[in-house]
């Protein structure tokens, strides 16, 4: 004799006539509705459900229950709210070096421990880009502390006031480490090409002696770029930082971290890159623009 699963008896269920009164006299019949088998069962065709969702619908024209739609519906809705919010627009950002100091104009390191002002040149650089950008709608500003950004991030923001600043430290040049300061001897060119080669060939943990190394300068540059992104999802910021420093971050963002990348990431004073982020990725859209010069 075959094994039975176990499961609870039938039971009747009153079924009301088309008099609608119950009742046998009036038409009353009873319909014998098994419950549901609450043991497994080594029936071949025996299926089980795990949820009320994935069972078909009854035959005979009966749908499953409205309040089964309305369970799914708030369901899908809870895991929907758990995701992070995705911006309508992709954010762009604008970002430029500082315009020229004295100490570009006569070739001498600067790194984050001169603090150089822009000289007349530098203005002129910085109020030609401001001229150019004047109808691209900019949400926020970002820039160095050095005060050569913040000098030239005051000016390129003068047609879109008011707007908000932020200075970071986090977007300071590079540290050149005993070479800033120091005018262009042999022996400073000597260093310069030994450890720009070196981080051709991947040694980007490498520093320079006493200062920074380009994998150092990345995390300070990620960094700045998150704070960024968290508070400008989808809007237009512009950001003024420093020659290396852009190496460093847009060959980061651009190119999946790989900073032997830096060489094809060049950089003039206020050259302007624009760079969206959309779906977690950079593209750049305008490289190292200095349009806004040749007039």
């Amino acid at each position: 004799m075959g094994h039975r699963p176990n499961c609870a008896p039938a039971v009747a269920r009153s079924v009301p006539s088309a008099s609608g009164r119950p009742g046998a006299a009036s038409g009353h019949r009873a319909r014998r509705t098994p419950l549901r088998c609450i043991a497994g069962s080594d029936r071949p065709d025996a299926r089980r459900y795990h949820s009320p969702l994935d069972r078909p619908r009854r035959r005979h024209g009966r749908r499953a229950s409205p309040a089964r739609y309305v369970d799914a519906w708030a369901f899908t809705f809870f895991l929907t709210s758990l995701l992070p919010a995705m911006p309508a627009e992709p954010t762009t950002l604008y970002v430029t070096r500082h315009g020229e100091t004295d100490y570009n104009r006569d070739h001498i390191m600067q790194g984050s421990g001169v603090d150089s002002a822009l000289n007349e040149t530098g203005r002129a650089q910085a109020e030609a880009l401001a001229v150019h950008l004047a109808d691209t709608p900019l949400d926020a500003v970002y820039a160095s502390t050095l005060v050569r950004a913040r000098q030239t991030a005051k000016i390129l923001g003068v047609p879109h006031e008011p707007l908000p600043y932020a200075y970071l430290d986090d977007l300071k040049e590079i540290s050149w480490g005993v070479y800033e300061g120091t005018p262009p001897t042999d022996e400073r060119t000597a260093a310069m090409k030994a450890i720009k080669t070196r981080w051709r060939a991947g040694e980007v943990e490498a520093p320079v002696e006493g200062g920074e190394s380009p994998r150092q300068v990345e995390r300070r540059a990620r960094r700045a770029i998150d704070v960024i992104l968290e508070a400008h999802a989808g809007e237009h910021v512009l950001v003024v930082t420093h020659g290396r420093y852009m190496r460093i971050m847009l060959a980061s963002l651009l190119y999946d971290g790989d900073l032997t990348q830096m060489p094809n990431v060049p950089h003039a004073n206020t050259g302007l890159y624009v760079v969206t982020h959309e779906h977690d990725t950079f593209e750049a859209q305008v490289t190292n623009s200095v349009r806004h010069l040749a007039s």
